[in-house]
């Protein structure tokens, strides 16, 4: 699938909403993965992402906004676990970042 196929795909799925000022990205997350890496999107609509934290005292949900806000290239401050703090699927808040914008730098991690 090329990086056109993702953005469309992306797009056209309710992956991400459009908020006052905010944006809001369903994830399920796979803790304790080899490495870090965006993975793609399910069925459900949430973003598939590796983390390679393990679920211990909320080490996952650090790496998680870590390795977003480096891929966003925003700040950790603007990511929020919205809620899902203690479960794999995740509903985010992302802060000072359109979804246009979300959707065109999470497709160039895309595997």
């Amino acid at each position: 699938m090329g990086k056109m196929d993702i953005q469309a795909d992306l797009a056209q799925s309710s992956l991400i909403r459009n908020m006052d000022k905010k944006a809001e990205l369903k994830v399920k997350i796979v803790p304790g993965s080899k490495c870090n890496q965006i993975c793609q999107f399910m069925n459900d609509g949430a973003l598939k992402i590796k983390i390679s934290a393990k679920p211990v005292e909320g080490k996952a949900n650090q790496e998680l906004v870590r390795f977003l806000s480096e891929i966003l290239k925003i700040r950790k401050t603007d990511i929020q676990v919205k809620s899902g703090i203690s479960s794999r699927n995740k509903l985010l808040e992302i802060w000072g970042i359109d979804s246009k914008e979300i959707i065109s730098r999470l497709s160039n991690w895309m595997h």
